[in-house]
């Protein structure tokens, strides 16, 4: 009688920037793998959602792959017990999503105004921001109030899926092309399965540019998303309606890739 094969889990990144990924994402999913656990790559997609997808249909045929953890190119796995702490989150079957830092009570992809925060993430800039860009991002800026539990959503900068997600949920495309809302809409999805999100505490960094959040085009495809994402949603979960216009730039920016 053959063994069974072992639990494995696998690792996926878009990737724009090969310099990016191999210094930031690459390095760290490798400190932490297997040699043997696949790590999907796809290069040059215009939709984060076609593209994580992909990964998608490439985990749900190895029947190997226990979890899936989608990250970002510029995003780097510090925690030498990242794979324990998953499946320590994991045994609970109703976790279907589990990321590092998200929020409760949101009515849109701009989580970070929302009304509770949890978790945390490291950020790190490749160069210096100017004197007038947000005055969070500094040498290992450590960004969120900390803390574990359920929550609405997470930030995509991570998203690690269960099994269950992997086989059951899929990226919206209609709500693409584009980078942003695909994590806002996958969280919803499995909580309207009944699922849970959850953040767990985890040693990660992420690191930015100013180049990228003030890129003109940048902000008019994110409210984009934005919109698409409440219209989709909007009478089938419940939405927040957004707080009053205050100074969010520094944690704003915590939160875009």
């Amino acid at each position: 009688m053959s063994q069974p094969s072992a639990r494995l889990i696998a690792y996926g990144c878009a990737i724009a920037d090969e310099h990016r990924y191999e210094s930031c994402a690459r390095i760290g999913i490798d400190s932490v793998r297997d040699p043997s656990t696949p790590v999907y790559e796809v290069r040059g997609s215009e939709s984060i959602f076609s593209a994580y997808n992909e990964m998608l249909d490439r985990a749900r045929s190895d029947p190997r792959v226990e979890a899936l953890a989608l990250v970002h190119e510029d995003f780097t796995i510090k925690d030498p017990r990242f794979e324990e702490k998953v499946r320590e989150t994991f045994p609970d079957p109703g976790v279907a999503i589990i990321g590092v830092i998200g929020a409760i009570g949101i009515g849109g992809i701009d989580w970070w105004i929302h009304r509770r925060t949890l978790g945390a993430a490291t950020l790190r800039s490749p160069e210096p921001f100017p004197p007038w860009g947000p005055p969070l991002i500094g040498e290992g800026t450590v960004v969120g109030p900390g803390g574990t539990g359920e929550v609405d959503m997470v930030d995509g900068m991570m998203l690690v899926l269960s099994r269950w997600a992997t086989r059951e949920l899929r990226f919206d495309e209609s709500l693409g092309p584009g980078f942003d809302g695909y994590d806002a809409d996958m969280c919803f999805q499995a909580r309207e399965r009944g699922r849970k999100v959850v953040v767990a505490e985890l040693d990660v960094e992420h690191h930015h540019r100013w180049a990228d959040l003030s890129n003109t085009a940048y902000r008019s495809a994110w409210k984009r998303a934005h919109i698409a994402f409440r219209r989709k949603w909007e009478g089938r979960m419940p939405l927040r309606m957004p707080p009053p216009v205050a100074d969010t730039s520094a944690v704003r920016t915590a939160s875009q890739d």
